[in-house]
């Protein structure tokens, strides 16, 4: 088959050379040929013919030319029609038509040679891809007076002209129609508020209380910012509340919140954030604010450390119920299942965080919980841990025969004495001069009571080896070792039962033991001490044991507390104005004064300042916890 059809010429006679000059219409192929052309493309006055990308054997089309006009007619694929000017002036140049679906179609035409030479094209394409269209008119060899060339794009269902293109049967400009926005048949909707087509992008406008906040333009403004939780008084904001419910009213979020917890903060929208049952700044309520140098422990405000005591080994007590040991470890006093010493403060994990009080003594280690049990651990040759044993203990071993109504322990060298709710008085181990208190000088390896006192003991304080205990009316009575004096009876006889410190009278509102000395605080606040005072620990001035009490006279009123080293020969006092004071033996610096020289008389410990509230001493030590 001939790939060229030249028909419908109006001169059908004229001569062969003005017909080979008026159209020539070349389709590149991969069909095969016949024959070659004959003629020469490069040889002067031949067009020479251009190709676009090889067709598939399945494109056909059909060329009709006429006097001025040419059909062709392709399915999907690209070609190129060359049209030659008429060499005649009574020619007025050629028409073509290009129509087809599919693939891209260009067409080039070039104007006649002479007076006029016009050359114009028509594309039309249905649903096909870019059309393009170039003419151009020229005078050649010949004085033309005119050229012109046009192209016009037209047509339902053809192509439109930038930047307009088809959709459905108009020609819309995708970047500002709101129906047709960035491609056709995307429609801007806005329910809620208005809308534009914008650079190809819907723009939606929205009403008060309303927001796009799924970013989904096309849609508009789609979620309700004064109801919804998720996006409430705006989009991207919403309302959480990991402690609770909550809601959204008119854009603000309402949190409801859990019980122990709080919306402290002010921030409505990350709801009830604070822990009112550890929260120092809100403990209990929202603004309840802990005072320096205390924590929110369910909902109480707590100092930070509740108890020190020390003696070769040293415990404080927290405000959280945790109890902390540091030091001395050859018996286990610091309950972690070992003997090694340990220079830092560790956790006594088996004791939870019930512990309300704790005394260390000269090796062992007593703690009171809050279900009123006790527990004691560490040295226990003589049955001071009361577990019926004489075997030393590493870990907190409960003082079973007591049961759960302990309120006061006092550990000493080699006895521990409890009191119980009901003010009866109980005491244990080693018995030697009589510090148990029972009339008998036999250990005892589990609790007995100290019946000559019945169930009116207020206080109890176990020294080196005696003991002293104060009672509900007052009065004050001591037994056990008397060689300094210590019970303050007037004499040095020891005593297995319990002998009264009658000069004292009864305005007794406090004891504590030492080593081999006594000393008691009375309702007018001043202090008295009796006993041994080789190192000064009396506060007389002197180093003069005493059977009988005798003033702290340097001290003045205003004590409100008093330490004495259990297994020492230091004493100590705090005072109302929240300073410290301590004298007798500072052989290792326990004074706190920065010397090591003993001290007969009451030395403050200046560096404390006024802000003192507690004081411990023991073993070659004292420690005082301040108010922050």
């Amino acid at each position: 088959m001939r790939r060229t059809v030249f028909t419908d010429f109006r001169r059908r006679t004229r001569s062969r050379e003005l017909s080979r000059s008026l159209v020539r219409i070349h389709r590149c192929s991969s069909f095969p040929r016949k024959r070659e052309s004959r003629r020469d493309p490069a040889k002067p006055g031949q067009q020479a013919l251009k190709c676009g990308p090889t067709p598939t054997v399945a494109d056909r089309f059909r060329v009709t030319i006429g006097h001025g006009a040419a059909k062709m007619t392709f399915l999907r694929t690209p070609f190129v029609a060359v049209t030659a000017g008429l060499l005649a002036a009574s020619c007025s140049g050629t028409v073509a038509i290009v129509t087809g679906s599919g693939g891209d179609g260009s067409v080039v035409g070039s104007g006649g040679v002479g007076t006029s030479a016009s050359s114009s094209s028509t594309l039309m394409g249905t649903g096909g891809g870019a059309g393009s269209v170039s003419a151009s008119a020229v005078g050649a060899t010949d004085s033309s007076t005119s050229a012109s060339a046009a192209t016009t794009t037209t047509g339902s269902g053809g192509s439109c002209g930038a930047p307009s293109v088809i959709c459905g049967a108009d020609c819309v400009d995708l970047s500002n129609d709101a129906n047709n926005c960035g491609m056709c048949g995307v429609e801007c909707v806005n329910t809620h508020g208005s809308t534009s087509c914008t650079k190809g992008k819907c723009a939606p406008i929205c009403d008060p209380g309303w927001g796009d906040c799924n970013g989904t333009v096309t849609d508009g403004c789609e979620a309700d910012t004064q109801t919804t939780v998720a996006s409430c008084g705006g989009c991207g904001i919403g309302c959480t509340n990991p402690h609770g419910s909550t809601a959204c009213v008119s854009g603000s979020c309402i949190p409801s919140c859990d019980a122990d917890f709080g919306n402290c903060d002010g921030i409505v929208n990350n709801g009830c954030e604070t822990d009112l049952q550890t929260s120092a700044g809100n403990c209990g309520a929202c603004g309840a604010d802990c005072a320096a140098g205390e924590f929110c422990v369910a909902k109480t405000c707590k100092p930070c450390l509740v108890a020190v005591s020390a003696a070769g080994s040293t415990c404080v007590l927290r405000g959280d119920g945790t109890l902390w040991c540091w030091g001395d470890n050859f018996y286990g006093q610091l309950a972690d299942g070992s003997t090694k010493d340990n220079p830092t403060p560790t956790k006594v994990g088996a004791l939870g965080t019930t512990v309300v009080d704790v005394v260390v003594g000269r090796e062992h280690i007593c703690v009171r919980k809050t279900d009123g049990a006790l527990w004691c651990w560490g040295f226990n040759d003589n049955g001071q841990l009361g577990d019926g044993t004489q075997i030393s203990k590493t870990s907190p071993q409960q003082v079973v025969a007591l049961g759960t109504s302990v309120v006061e322990v006092s550990p000493s060298y080699f006895h521990t004495c409890a009191r119980k709710s009901d003010g009866s008085l109980w005491c244990w181990g080693l018995n030697k001069y009589g510090e148990i208190g029972d009339g008998t000088q036999i250990n005892r390896l589990s609790p007995v009571q100290v019946g000559a006192l019945g169930t009116s003991v207020a206080e109890v304080a176990a020294g080196g080896y005696h003991t002293c205990a104060r009672k509900t009316d007052g009065t004050l009575w001591c037994w056990g070792r008397n060689a300094t004096g210590q019970l303050g009876n007037g004499t040095t006889l020891d005593s297995l039962s319990p002998v009264q410190v009658a000069s004292l009278g009864s305005t007794v509102v406090e004891v504590a033991a030492g080593n081999a000395f006594t000393c008691a605080r009375k309702a007018d606040g001043t202090m008295w001490c009796w006993g041994s005072n080789f190192y000064g620990q009396i506060g007389n001035g002197t180093n003069v044991d005493t059977p009988s009490p005798i003033q702290v006279a340097a001290l003045g009123g205003g004590v409100v507390q008093i330490a004495l080293g259990v297994t020492d020969d230091t004493a100590c006092a705090r005072k109302a104005d929240g300073t410290a004071w301590c004298w007798g033996s500072n052989f290792v610096g326990q004074m706190g004064d920065g010397t090591f020289v003993d001290k007969q008389l009451p030395v403050q410990v200046s560096a404390l300042g006024t802000e003192v509230a507690d004081v411990s001493a023991n073993l070659q030590d004292a420690c005082a916890r301040k108010a922050d």
